[in-house]
């Protein structure tokens, strides 16, 4: 419904079937599932590219850059709450393509506002070491694993916020000046407590994120299902300097 008002492009997320370490004959068939029911871009539909699979893309729009990554399907250790024993918190992967185009991408955007959008980081510094295999902690786990990468690529490169989910709450943690911004869970009845988040302040209801982008600010509001916002934030733009 939403698809016939406005261009929808979906995150690819722990339960699509495209995990790393699910068979690949399964990947395969949850990928074309996925091409026919949601259409990302192509790797030639926006001037960056991006993954053969649909799975990662980068676009710009008015004064907005938005990439967005696929840390799932390249991740081959086992990372499921029930069988962690083949994963930790740092072997979390883009792999090298994805990694290296996301660099590129970000080098070559002179759009003013940069955001990144992704399921979880890539590391993990929950609450206790199961959560943290899982992926969980948002901007806890800035400096875990390959996510210390990410995140320097994006303090070079002027990224203001990381959108991400996985945790099914609102929070938002600064790190070194970048939002990790999670925009909470419109449905989902799994509301995590802070012993398995980590989070020291968050808000459990259920809703989602606006994020209105003018030249002086963006703002990204937090809001509860009828829509009425509870807690907003905004970034300033990239000076030209600054690039």
């Amino acid at each position: 419904l939403l698809g016939s008002e406005a261009a929808f492009f979906a995150v690819v997320g722990n339960w699509e079937g495209e995990n790393g370490w699910d068979p690949r004959s399964k990947q395969r068939l949850a990928q074309k599932v996925r091409a026919r029911l949601l259409l990302n871009p192509e790797p030639q539909t926006y001037r960056f590219g991006g993954g053969d699979a649909q799975d990662y893309f980068a676009f710009e729009w008015g004064d907005a850059f938005f990439c967005v990554l696929n840390v799932m399907s390249y991740t081959r250790s086992r990372h499921m709450m029930d069988e962690l024993d083949d994963g930790t918190p740092s072997d979390w992967t883009l792999g090298g393509e994805q990694l290296a185009w996301f660099e590129s991408t970000l080098r070559e955007t002179r759009k003013p506002y940069r955001f990144v959008l992704i399921h979880h980081a890539v590391g993990g510094k929950a609450g206790d070491l199961e959560n943290s295999v899982y992926g969980r902690g948002g901007g806890r786990a800035a400096k875990v694993g390959e996510q210390a990468e990410v995140h320097a690529l994006m303090l070079r490169h002027g990224v203001r916020i990381f959108f991400y989910g996985h945790d099914h709450v609102f929070t938002d943690m600064v790190v070194d000046g970048i939002h990790y911004t999670l925009p909470g869970s419109a449905g989902a009845p799994w509301k995590f407590p802070s012993e398995e988040t980590g989070y020291e302040e968050f808000d459990d209801r259920s809703g989602f994120a606006t994020v209105q982008v003018s030249a002086e600010r963006a703002t990204v509001d937090f809001r509860d299902v009828e829509g009425r916002s509870f807690r907003s934030f905004s970034v300033e733009p990239l000076e030209a300097d600054d690039d």
